[in-house]
């Protein structure tokens, strides 16, 4: 099938989801009824649920149990809605996830008050949604310019030397990460996934010379053989007097950068971590990302769909969405919408590598 074959394919034959999505992301919204298709997603069976456990969030919004791998936590809620194709235009969300701003601080990331990963969240969710206030811009541009500094030195070798620790246990010993490397408190915090996130939807129009240079920068360190050999995860952190420390998490390291015969959590994560690369042109020609799609390209039908792997857009009962738990767009995991969600997701990368200048890459 041509493109606009696939396209057709997909509105006649796909969920509201998934028409919605595709109207929005392959077709800019033209030749399309959004307020129709919007009504549609907003009465689909599964998007109900998602709003429901939204509403949930939202009157019990606390700062401190928003993190961890139920269902209903707000960072799993609000990213199944991001998935659903949810941004600022749709009536109820805009209302809703206005409950959050005020996670946005306004002080550096490295204020002992501060939580850094909330915040980094709540913004990568809010710039995905086409949202660009100045109080979220602000954070960003603070944002990058600690995690650029890391980058701009090219640090691989992130962990502190053993023998300097007292009271720590052997097997975390030699994986303690330096001080000002912490991605939630250092000078010079390494980045997470919700940065690379953040930066794959910070605004393009609002991308001057010298924000496109950092993230490139950013984007070409964690894409670095040294970088993708530190351990998943980074580490361990070290707290107090240094005899306490605990798992750091949430490294931007990709699935298949050393082969595709992947396993478990690898796989669930491994086309998340494709579609969200796919936003940086400066990624497009790695080779682990060059890699990647030709791997994915096995997948592809005779007719020119695409049915990827179930593990690589799983929908699972519990887990992190930033670890490509929740996936499905469809109401029903069937090979048929499996091919719908393949063919959808794979023509969404493709605009970007084909078409950079008109997609949302930022270049």
């Amino acid at each position: 099938m041509k493109e606009q074959d696939m396209i057709s394919w997909l509105m006649q034959t796909g969920g509201p989801v998934i028409r919605y999505r595709t109207a929005a992301e392959l077709c800019g919204q033209i030749g399309y009824d959004m307020e129709q298709l919007e009504r549609d997603l907003l009465n689909d069976s599964n998007v109900k649920k998602a709003l429901n456990l939204f509403e949930e969030c939202t009157v019990n919004s606390n700062l401190w149990n928003w993190h961890g791998s139920k269902k209903e936590l707000l960072e799993n809620v609000l990213g199944k809605l991001l998935e659903f194709g949810f941004n600022k235009n749709i009536g109820v969300f805009d209302e809703k996830i206005a409950t959050f701003y005020s996670w946005l601080d306004s002080k550096p990331p490295q204020s002992p008050d501060h939580t850094p990963i909330s915040s980094i969240f709540i913004a990568w969710c809010l710039l995905r949604s086409g949202y660009n206030f100045d109080e979220l811009i602000k954070y960003m541009l603070k944002r990058i310019d600690y995690i650029y500094a890391s980058a701009k030195e090219q640090i691989f070798d992130i962990y502190l030397n053993g023998k300097d620790l007292k009271g720590i246990s052997k097997k975390f010993i030699n994986e303690c990460i330096k001080p000002e490397l912490n991605p939630y408190s250092g000078s010079k915090p390494l980045p997470l996934i919700h940065d690379i996130y953040a930066l794959a939807f910070y605004p393009k129009d609002l991308v001057n010379d010298e924000i496109k240079e950092r993230i490139n920068r950013i984007i070409d360190y964690i894409l670095n053989d040294s970088f993708q050999r530190i351990r998943e995860g980074y580490g361990y952190l070290v707290l107090n007097n240094k005899n306490y420390c605990h798992s750091c998490g949430w490294s931007p390291t990709f699935p298949g950068y050393n082969g595709f015969d992947l396993e478990g959590m690898e796989q669930n994560k491994f086309f998340m971590r494709v579609e969200l690369m796919s936003h940086f042109v400066i990624a497009h020609n790695t080779k682990w990302f060059l890699n990647s799609i030709e791997h994915l390209e096995q997948f592809c039908t005779p007719e020119g769909t695409y049915l990827l792997p179930s593990a690589y857009l799983c929908e699972k009962a519990s887990g992190y969405y930033v670890l490509g738990a929740y996936m499905g767009l469809e109401n029903k995991r069937t090979s048929k919408s499996l091919e719908l969600e393949s063919t959808f997701r794979m023509m969404c990368i493709k605009k970007r590598m084909e078409n950079k200048a008109n997609s949302d890459c930022i270049i």
